[in-house]
């Protein structure tokens, strides 16, 4: 998801991806403008949830 235009109001969907997908291991999402916020979403709703398997961001 490199360069795709990511917002910080995308990230709420992007973290529920991870929490659903456990075969995703590694996610690209860098030239996007995610914000601190954005981040913060995506640790907190995301890459914290016992489900997600993510190894690289």
């Amino acid at each position: 998801l490199c360069d795709c235009d990511i917002t910080e109001e995308s990230c709420s969907v992007l973290s529920t991806v991870l929490k659903s997908n456990p075969s995703l291991k590694t996610l690209d999402v860098s030239k996007n403008n995610l914000q601190d916020s954005g981040v913060k979403k995506l640790i907190q709703n995301g890459l914290e949830n016992a489900n997600c398997t993510l190894q690289k961001l």
